[in-house]
């Protein structure tokens, strides 16, 4: 809904710019509103986007972000040799690779819910993606340039040093796709991520439909695709998940009824649990449960949430380099499993660190991005 008076005879051109300033002031105070948070008042249907709807955050799912990053931490300082493959530590240390999945079933939530309280519309499209690029990117990029260096001192096992052509390919995303190695394996998924936006910034008209009938129409095409063409490195391979999140998005914000959302996320957790194993289907249970239940927030949930992007990226330059360092003194495999822990701490601590030298500024720098509406500015997801 765009902010537009009509003009009377005579009273019109004296009063339009009296007007057009105090719809100016409204729309200014509405935006503030909105990311002041405040509980979701959004009638269904509204799926064209404009004026930002008043939303609430869901701190819920901050705790689940930061387990879930200290999950693929845990895989990856305990299932890479350090302990051996064979050993307790690494039989359950495996199971933190699972923590991805979570993430793409927040973001499948988290995004299009930001979208929804920005009044996003496709006519947004490009601040849209420039504003979640603004924001990723820039931590990534320092990621790459330093695991780039760590690289050619340090070479990875099996990977060795990389050609500059591949490193390259890291800028655009592209490593999967062109069949080429990533510095960390982490990067497959926001390569995802990348095309995750793209595609719900064009097929928004059908993430925040007003029916049911045409969300769930395209879910099952979208999830039906996606057993067929599976390919590494696709959005479809892993389409199911983000599914999940956007299935979660339309309760929320009551797009769908209660009993038409319970069923849809019931099915799709039955997919996925068939498809991908019944671990799979406890793991990212857990985002739907934590959304729905919502429970207090721990202390530190919050916190571990904030940093949880930065613990994704930087803990191979940190917990890994520690365990590597200490690696030609220490033997023992009790010392090794105990010197996990250590490297969790010192990876916290240093995702503390990378989030207020550069996700902090990112996320100020994607501000710049905004969306529009009769000429005004006003936030986008």
């Amino acid at each position: 809904m765009g902010w537009r008076f009509s003009e009377r005879a005579g009273a019109g051109k004296f009063l339009q710019p009296v007007l057009e300033q105090s719809s100016k002031q409204i729309f200014l105070k509405t935006n503030e509103l909105i990311c002041s948070g405040g509980e979701s008042v959004s009638p269904k249907g509204l799926a064209g986007g404009g004026v930002g709807k008043r939303i609430g955050y869901v701190e819920a799912l901050d705790p689940l972000r930061g387990v879930a990053a200290l999950a693929v931490a845990f895989f990856h300082f305990a299932c890479n040799g350090w302990v051996p493959l064979d050993g307790w530590v690494a039989r359950w240390g495996y199971y933190g690779h699972l923590g991805v999945h979570a993430f793409l079933v927040i973001s499948g939530f988290v995004v299009p819910y930001s979208m929804w309280g920005g009044g996003y519309r496709v006519s947004d499209f490009l601040p849209f993606v420039g504003r979640r690029l603004t924001r990723i990117y820039p931590p990534f990029l320092v990621s790459v340039v330093l695991m780039g260096v760590v690289n050619r001192w340090w070479p990875n096992g099996d990977l060795g040093p990389m050609s500059g052509g591949d490193l390259l390919a890291h800028l655009f995303f592209l490593n999967d796709l062109l069949g080429r190695p990533w510095l960390i394996a982490v990067y497959w998924t926001l390569a995802l991520e990348v095309q995750f936006y793209l595609f719900v910034g064009l097929a928004w008209r059908w993430v925040a439909s007003g029916s049911s009938w045409v969300f769930g129409s395209g879910a099952v095409l979208g999830v039906g695709a996606g057993l067929i063409f599976s390919g590494q490195g696709w959005l479809l391979g892993k389409f199911a998940y983000f599914l999940l999140g956007m299935g979660l998005f339309r309760e929320h914000v009551r797009l769908d009824s209660r009993v038409v959302s319970g069923g849809f996320l019931l099915g799709l957790l039955g997919v996925i649990g068939w498809r991908d194993g019944w671990v799979v289907f406890m793991v990212v249970g857990l985002p739907v449960v934590a959304k729905l239940l919502a429970p207090p927030v721990p202390a530190g949930g919050r916190f571990l949430g904030k940093i949880s992007y930065s613990l994704y990226l930087f803990h191979l330059l940190t917990g890994m380099v520690f365990l590597n360092v200490l690696g030609p003194w220490v033997s023992s495999v009790f010392w090794r499993s105990w010197l996990i822990l250590p490297a969790l701490g010192i990876s916290v601590a240093g995702a503390w660190l990378g989030y207020f030298l550069f996700e902090k500024p990112a996320i100020r720098w994607s501000r710049m991005f905004a969306y529009r509406v009769d000429g005004l500015k006003r936030e986008g997801g």
